[in-house]
């Protein structure tokens, strides 16, 4: 299986700037019932792109109902994105999932010990089509073939999906 990792596009116009958040404290228990709230303010021409990576790793609530349809299982934290300027309000889903320890020992990391070059081994990838790789203090959103298709055939916009290799552990 193939497999993407999902980063914020850095070409959108209308970014986002965060203000301050209410309730769930960073987001840390974003299993509560209660919605978390952040405020933002983007003005008339903000967009609200489908995947947000800062200040936390956010999906839209279109790009949930599709993983919902893949993954029946995950159990995301609400959070409403409100800017009060122009009274407008989004909801979005925080993507603190569980960590995978998948990372290959042939991944390339330069002087500072961050991986520069990913690579995935295939026998500890989780068998579900959307979750998380951490190593120091990257994070990596990892996306696999089918959900990523999905994704693109529903022109959902904010994000680039960059293709990782994969290798067998016999491989190495």
């Amino acid at each position: 299986m193939q497999y993407f990792s999902m980063v914020q596009d850095d070409r959108l116009s209308g970014e986002l700037v965060f203000a301050s958040s209410k309730g769930k404290g960073l987001l840390g228990d974003q299993k509560l019932e209660t919605p978390a709230a952040l405020y933002v303010q983007g003005g008339a021409r903000a967009e609200y792109s489908d995947y947000l990576e800062r200040p936390y790793p956010l999906i839209s609530d279109a790009m949930y109902r599709i993983t919902k349809k893949y993954w029946p299982v995950p159990e995301l934290g609400m959070v409403a994105l409100i800017d009060e300027a122009t009274r407008k309000q989004r909801i979005y889903w925080s993507l603190e999932l569980e960590p995978s320890d998948c990372i290959s020992v042939t991944s390339e990391q330069d002087k500072l010990g961050l991986v520069r070059t990913l690579v995935l081994d295939e026998s500890r990838i989780p068998p579900v089509p959307l979750f998380q790789v951490v190593f120091l203090r990257q994070v990596f959103v990892m996306v696999r073939l089918d959900l990523a298709e999905s994704m693109l055939r529903r022109e959902m916009f904010g994000f680039r999906l960059i293709a990782i290799d994969t290798i067998r552990k016999d491989e190495v």
